[in-house]
């Protein structure tokens, strides 16, 4: 039991093809594709590790899951290979994808935890997979002459770029017609 209630274990892929039926109602296409190559690494991974039922997943073992991810290398594509084809090579991911699959895992294990599916706190599943310390981009800030020139340079590229409006591509208007605004 957690919290006082009791967990109803659910077969794994049982509760990920539920998990994906729901959220099929709800999430984008690319979303759902996204999920699924991270959840898909998570099944493999507790069916590796004989976790069968979802109330068998602990602390410890997303963990563990966890420490896998982070050491999994990255894919590149085979050269010479098939469209789509994918070698692993010597290099480690990113931590920007490490943290998408990490941030998909957390979505489902929370669903799963709300549906009484794991005998996990929600701070159970935050601390178990916290998030890879990132690369921040450093914020520029423009001086006034600076933001002057960049803004010329976007009139220079609309004027040469947009030097005719739709109606007079389309032939309604002679080109040079319409009137233009400051």
């Amino acid at each position: 039991e957690a919290g006082g209630h009791r967990v109803e274990g659910r077969a794994v892929e049982t509760a990920v093809a539920d998990y994906f039926t729901g959220a099929s109602h709800r999430l984008r296409g690319l979303t759902l594709r996204t999920y699924r190559v991270a959840i898909t690494t998570f099944e493999e991974w507790c069916s590796r590790h004989a976790i069968r039922v979802t109330s068998e997943i602990t602390r410890a073992k997303l963990s563990a899951f966890r420490d896998a991810l982070i050491a999994k290398t990255k894919l590149s594509a085979t050269k010479g290979g098939r469209r789509g084809q994918r070698d692993a090579t010597e290099r480690r991911r990113s931590p920007l994808s490490v943290n998408r699959e990490l941030r998909t895992l957390k979505t489902l294990l929370n669903a799963w935890r709300q549906a009484g599916l794991v005998q996990l706190t929600r701070d159970d599943i935050a601390d178990a997979l916290k998030a890879l310390p990132g690369p921040r981009e450093q914020a520029t800030y423009l001086q006034p002459a600076d933001i002057r020139k960049l803004l010329e340079a976007a009139e220079r590229h609309h004027t040469a770029v947009f030097a005719a409006t739709r109606a007079e591509h389309a032939g309604l208007r002679p080109p040079g017609t319409t009137r233009r605004y400051q």
